[in-house]
């Protein structure tokens, strides 16, 4: 988290770990989480309150912990040289930040609150200690990653394609692309029309 926000949004609020790790067994990442090693885990977080736009995590910056969403959303967006992007919204339960931590890379996106949020802090020492003792929690960290570069590279293919397409358009006619979010599955599409 920011150390701007830390003094301005950071609370200590008494939240029993069971209910967090009940929480949590809807998530497919700790699914099929031994109890009793999750409970620990979650005992050594620390929760922290944050305001609607708040910053939790900024793209660039260290990964040193992770986060599980107990409580609220919040907006996952990166910056490019074309300015932000907006990638998707999360919801409790969610775990965010976990990329940095086990690929240790600086962090790949910006995570903000679009509502009040509440988070369990995991340190990325007890949330790697944690994964090589729960492989099963490690598998689905993976999947998750996969899908994610999946998806990813389906964008960079979709991009490149209409990037040609824009470029070997004729003078008369002009194509406009309108983004349309598909709510069902994140994915992008683009609808066509051309004026004289």
């Amino acid at each position: 988290m920011t150390t701007e926000n830390t003094t301005s949004a950071q609370l200590r609020l008494d939240v029993p770990v069971s209910d967090i790790a009940t929480l949590l067994q809807s998530n497919p990442l700790f699914a099929e989480t031994d109890l009793v090693a999750l409970k620990k885990l979650l005992d050594r977080g620390s929760i922290l309150a944050l305001r609607p736009g708040d910053a939790l995590l900024r793209q660039g910056e260290p990964s040193d912990a992770a986060y599980i969403v107990i409580e609220g959303s919040a907006s996952i967006r990166i910056e490019t040289s074309y300015g932000t992007v907006d990638l998707s919204v999360v919801s409790a339960p969610a775990l965010v930040g976990e990329i940095g931590i086990f690929t240790r890379v600086p962090r790949t996106a910006t995570v903000a609150a679009t509502t009040p949020l509440r988070v369990l802090r995991i340190s990325g020492g007890d949330l790697q200690e944690f994964g090589a003792g729960n492989p099963r929690f490690l598998a689905a960290v993976m999947t998750q990653v996969g899908r994610r570069f999946q998806t990813f590279n389906q964008a960079i293919g979709f991009y490149t394609i209409c990037g040609r397409r824009c470029l070997s358009c004729s003078t008369s006619h002009n194509h406009f692309a309108v983004w349309l979010r598909n709510s069902s599955s994140g994915a992008y599409v683009v609808r066509k029309w051309r004026t004289q």
